[in-house]
């Protein structure tokens, strides 16, 4: 599902209700790649995502951004 996260004024996607939580914010991201460059590494950043919906435990709440 999609939700708005109203503190940092972005949305995310959210996995894995009701089992588990991971919450992905990409805009946040994606703006720290245009301000800083290769710093900010895109596919470590959705290496992270998947692992964690690919391994979930019960219960977990994660907000990656």
């Amino acid at each position: 599902r999609y939700a708005w996260i109203t503190e940092w004024n972005e949305p995310t996607i959210v996995t894995g209700e009701p089992e588990y939580s991971v919450s992905l914010g990409v805009c946040s991201k994606a703006k720290g790649r245009i301000d800083n460059g290769d710093e900010d590494n895109i596919p470590f950043f959705f290496d992270g995502y998947v692992d964690r919906v690919t391994h979930p435990r019960p219960g977990q709440e994660i907000f990656i951004s």
